[in-house]
């Protein structure tokens, strides 16, 4: 990807930049990520009703929320 950014006068700099989507994009199952991070089922409803069935993997960390444990 290239973005190019105009400056005063005239002048414009361009910047080359790297972006691995494959990475950024990677996208789970709701039921699987639940799973996975060991959620309850009210928590993976939440979500599902936030998402759908399938959400990306920053959605998902960004938004899943684990009830504390006490012993």
């Amino acid at each position: 990807m290239r973005i190019v950014v105009s400056g005063q006068k005239g002048s414009a700099m361009e910047i080359d930049v790297a972006i691995n989507l494959e990475a950024v994009r990677e996208v789970w199952s709701v039921h699987d990520f639940c799973k996975r991070y060991r959620l309850d089922e009210t928590e993976e409803k939440r979500l599902k009703a936030l998402f759908g069935d399938y959400a990306t993997q920053v959605e998902l960390l960004t938004n899943a929320r684990r009830r504390p444990i006490f012993r």
